[in-house]
């Protein structure tokens, strides 16, 4: 072995973390894939949200095509509503990874125009103003959508829901976009951001905002009670009446109001349920969960939705008592 001089070396100095470790709220910029004859890889930029203080900064790293890798991210893809289809041919496109969809553009647009309307400002301005950057853009529109029938549609939710009266937000710089933070053992956060906080007929709840090209189902009653964003909700905020409020694009736009009551168990197991997904995530392990999403509901089709739901009529109706069940009712006992 031989040494090299290089005049100068000691001279430079080193450079500084432009962000510390830690935990940090991020949006995905970029994600494309790179080949390599051994070590294929995605590469990925990030944006730091949160916090405010590295707000804009840039992260950027390399997911290596491993096994155990392209697992968590069909996990993170699934997760965030990723065409299930392409998954499944193990096909990854890039532009809905970047969201060039128009129904989520619009969809976070129209909470833009919500916003404005709460604050006594024109909610249809506030809607083209942001609606009309996307204009030139090459957006994916479903069959039968087009820039301009999507923004007819927005005005006239827009109009439909303030007419009704039916939501009010009295403060909406502190009650649009909540963020709230709970803190877990072992140094962990779960974040969570509230789309509004305020009354629905009167009504003190948590409201969720929702955008569809159709109606959501409204049977049988307290269905989205077991969707685990709303219990997600209900848990870090402390609020059990919780209720969403969907728009629906259509020829005739409706608007649904879909109110319920998270009980105390779903409560307490979501919270145990919290600290075992923290202890997975640390261990890298990432199962499905079940639950009310959309577009693959799987409890609108389940036969056990009143146990869930603690409805015996649904129970009566959609289960069937067999001969012999009787020698299990000490189950009943144990579970008591």
């Amino acid at each position: 072995m031989s040494r090299r001089r290089i005049p100068g070396l000691k001279q430079v100095a080193p450079v500084p973390d432009d962000v510390p470790d830690g935990f940090f709220l991020v949006r995905v910029d970029c994600l494309s894939y790179r080949w390599h004859p051994r070590h294929p890889y995605f590469q990925i930029r990030l944006s730091v949200r949160d916090p405010a203080a590295f707000a804009g900064r840039v992260l950027s790293g390399r997911l290596f095509c491993s096994a155990r890798n392209l697992w968590k991210l069909s996990w993170f893809l699934r997760d965030f509503g990723y065409d299930p289809d392409l998954l499944g041919r193990e096909e990854v496109d890039e532009r809905a990874v970047r969201e060039t969809r128009a129904s989520t553009v619009s969809g976070r647009t129209f909470e833009l125009a919500l916003g404005a309307l709460f604050r006594r400002e024109d909610p249809a301005a506030a809607f083209w103003d942001e609606w009309q950057r996307y204009r030139g853009l090459k957006l994916e529109y479903s069959r039968g959508d087009s820039w301009d029938k999507m923004f007819d549609e927005a005005v006239q939710l827009l109009g439909l829901f303030a007419g009704q009266e039916r939501v009010r937000i009295e403060e909406p710089q502190q009650q649009l976009q909540v963020k709230y933070v709970q803190p877990l053992r072992g140094g962990s956060e779960f974040v969570a951001f509230i789309d509004a906080i305020g009354e629905l007929d009167g009504r003190f709840c948590l409201l969720e905002w929702k955008t569809t090209g159709a109606r959501y189902p409204e049977q049988p009653r307290g269905l989205y009670a077991l969707d685990p964003q709303l219990v997600a909700y209900s848990w870090i905020t402390g609020i059990a009446e919780v209720a969403m409020v969907v728009f629906v694009r259509k020829k005739m736009p409706e608007i649904q109001y879909l109110p319920v009551t998270i009980s105390e168990s779903q409560l307490q197991e979501y919270g145990a349920l919290v600290q075992q997904t923290i202890r997975r995530i640390e261990q890298a392990q990432f199962l499905p969960h079940p639950g009310v999403r959309y577009p693959q509901n799987g409890c609108l089709s389940c036969a056990c939705q009143g146990l869930c739901l603690q409805q015996p009529e649904l129970v009566e109706c959609r289960l069937e008592r067999r001969p012999g069940g009787d020698a299990f009712d000490w189950l009943d006992d144990v579970a008591a």
